[in-house]
């Protein structure tokens, strides 16, 4: 059975898990929740906080990405705009401190992956190649020039295929009249 490849960015998120432990910082609090009594007696709920605007690994652009996630959902930020994360899925603090790695890991490709752009329909070309160069915005100029350039290099595979065809087919002819003349 062949092996998923794995994604640059899991890649980076595990080295970056591993390599960076000085800038986790964890902390047992009270657990809330189900559990019943035990849970409001013992400190078994991990509070991680990842200071991710020391981080030589990630790049300006995710950190900006993670502020921008950290500014609108207050759930998985700290005072301080650090990303916090809280684990309290088991009953024990050793427990909780294994799981805060998958979580964090999660979190943090929930942030920083991009979803692959999709092929502009030919409507929506249509429709870009209609409107005047002015008034569309880069990301717009920026996929119909791509398309453009694809465009282009089908045309010349195409153009390439047919000259190879034709000097198939002339050699064939040669071939052939030779055979009748001797």
């Amino acid at each position: 059975m062949k092996e998923k490849p794995v994604s640059p960015l899991k890649e980076q998120l595990e080295h970056l898990v591993e390599s960076e432990t000085q800038l986790f910082s964890h902390e047992a609090t009270l657990g809330t929740g189900k559990g019943g009594q035990k849970v409001n007696k013992t400190s078994s709920t991990i509070q991680t906080t990842y200071d991710f605007s020391a981080s030589s690994m990630l790049t300006e652009k995710q950190k900006e990405k993670i502020i921008a996630y950290l500014s609108t959902n207050a759930t998985y930020r700290s005072k301080d705009m650090k990303l916090k994360v809280k684990t309290q899925e088991g009953r024990e603090q050793l427990k909780n401190k294994q799981w805060w790695v998958r979580k964090i890991k999660e979190l943090l490709h929930e942030i920083l992956y991009e979803k692959p752009r999709r092929k502009l329909s030919a409507w929506e070309l249509k429709k870009l190649k209609n409107q005047k160069p002015e008034s569309l915005n880069d990301a717009q100029k920026q996929r119909l020039s791509s398309f453009k350039k694809m465009q282009n290099k089908k045309r010349a595979a195409k153009k390439k295929n047919k000259v190879a065809k034709m000097k198939q087919s002339q050699k064939k002819k040669s071939r052939g009249k030779r055979g009748f003349e001797e």
